[in-house]
């Protein structure tokens, strides 16, 4: 590929892209409230996975294992919700 025989756009182009798909950058996002933040991380497959577990090995009498379960659930939880 030789690097002198590519350009980029003309000027022309460059309007008309612009004009239809807008500027180069990303839209600002809304800041999402604590309590959706934790929604999101509830609703998981992971999460819910681990949570169910946990209950099935307490409710089978293996403390040991659901409580190893549940610091997955705490650790999984702490590290979804952003700035963590």
């Amino acid at each position: 590929m030789d690097i002198s025989s590519i350009r980029g756009l003309s000027e022309r182009e460059a309007q008309e892209r612009l004009r239809t798909e807008g500027y180069n950058e990303l839209p600002s996002g809304r800041r999402k409230s604590a309590f959706l933040i934790v929604f999101d991380v509830a609703r998981e497959p992971m999460f819910l996975l681990l949570v169910a577990c946990g209950a099935i090995y307490l409710f089978l009498g293996e403390v040991t294992d659901a409580m190893m379960l549940l610091a997955f659930v705490r650790h999984h939880g702490y590290h979804g919700l952003p700035g963590t």
